[in-house]
């Protein structure tokens, strides 16, 4: 009866300070700031494959567009040359040698204008080739950022796993790996009760309500565990 008698007093202790405030603002603080820290994780690795994937789509867009100006500025000055030698092959007919004469200037103009058109393009490709090499820059700050992205990843995915295992533990809880970033959602198991219980919280549920949950499925498992040490 001794024996029993000091389990008995040991159990509501156990439970009163387990309702210490000092200790819930503990739990609320840490679950604060690991939900802060997931959400900057989640932020800085969405900004930095965005900035990737868009200097990634930028190289073969400045090499195709300026393969594709030198082809048409070549086809056409091959046009060209061939209008003029079929000016020339009829050029000694002198009925028609002013006509040609004026098609030789108007060819003259059109070679003008192309050579100046080449030149405008090759002017567009040194600016391209330009801000693609002004991009080094960039690029070797989103590798910092996503190096520090992941040494974050390494120091803080051990810890949360460690938190994740000790949640279980104490509260009987178990998270679902199913969901999305905006739930928490799982069930706990009452082994003395035969009792499966799910549970469910969005962004929209009180950061306390859920802090509130967890505490009550730790002192319900202290509950149940104070008769067996009784016995």
């Amino acid at each position: 009866m001794r024996d029993g008698n000091q389990n008995e007093s040991s159990g509501p202790s156990l439970v009163a300070q387990s309702h210490h405030p000092l200790k819930n603002e503990a739990w609320a603080a840490n679950l604060a700031k690991f939900e802060q820290l997931q959400k900057d994780y989640d932020e800085e690795y969405n900004n930095a494959t965005k900035e990737l994937c868009e200097i990634a789509d930028l190289v073969p867009e400045i090499r195709t567009k300026r393969t594709d100006d030198v082809c048409a500025l070549r086809e056409q000055h091959q046009e060209w040359v061939e209008a003029v030698k079929q000016v020339q092959r009829t050029a000694n007919d002198t009925a028609v040698l002013d006509m040609r004469g004026k098609e030789i200037e108007e060819l003259e103009s059109q070679k003008r204008e192309l050579l100046e058109e080449f030149i405008r393009g090759n002017e567009e490709n040194k600016d391209l080739e330009k801000k693609f090499n002004d991009l080094d820059l960039p690029k070797l700050q989103l590798r910092k950022v996503d190096q520090a992205v992941r040494r974050k990843e390494q120091h803080e995915v051990p810890t949360l796993e460690f938190t994740l295992r000790v949640l279980k533990t104490m509260s009987r809880s178990f998270l679902s790996h199913n969901t999305d970033g905006n739930v928490i959602e799982g069930f706990t198991i009452q082994e003395e009760e035969n009792d499966m219980r799910p549970f469910r919280f969005d962004n929209e549920t009180p950061l306390f309500e859920r802090v509130n949950y967890v505490w009550e499925q730790i002192l319900h498992g202290i509950d149940s565990e104070s008769p067996r040490e009784m016995n």
